[in-house]
Formats: structure tokens, C-alpha cells, sequence
């Protein structure tokens, strides 16, 4: 059982698909792969191995929380 590439036609196109669109989808589709493959590279394992990066320094200082009270009448002095 054999389809024909004119089978599946994109939504937006007309008539059998032309190569140069099967070339443009064909470059997008290996741009998009290549993006999702560094974006899981790049999460497993970041590269940053400086002592004072960023990071070391959030993962090692103690919390601090900072409590602001919001603005509006709760706030706000009551006054007689």
C-alpha cells in the first residue's frame, strides 16, 4: 500500500504540494528537531562550572523572604 505525497495536502495549499515547499518544510523540520535537541542538551547538563556563578550562590545563601504589604486600605493609617 503505497500514498501518494498529494494525498496529505496542508491545509492552506492548493493542488500537489511543490518541492520547494517540501524543501521548506524539510529545513523547518530539521531547524525545529536541532532546537528541541539543544533545549534538552542544555537542561541535562547547563556547562556553568564557575564557583561564583549565579546559580551557586541561590543554591547556597539562606532564604530571605521579603514581606510587602499590598497597596490599597489595608495598608493605609486609619485615622479618627
Amino acid at each position: 500500500m503505497s500514498a501518494r505525497l498529494d494525498a496529505f495536502p496542508l491545509a492552506h495549499l492548493q493542488g500537489p504540494i511543490e518541492p520547494f515547499t517540501w524543501a521548506v518544510l524539510g529545513v523547518t523540520g530539521l531547524f525545529v528537531a536541532w532546537t528541541i535537541v539543544r533545549a534538552v542538551l542544555y537542561t541535562i547538563r547547563p556547562g556553568e562550572d564557575e564557583p561564583d556563578h549565579i546559580k551557586r550562590s541561590i543554591l547556597t545563601e539562606p532564604r530571605q523572604i521579603h514581606v510587602v504589604a499590598p497597596a490599597g486600605r489595608a495598608s493605609q493609617e486609619r485615622r479618627p
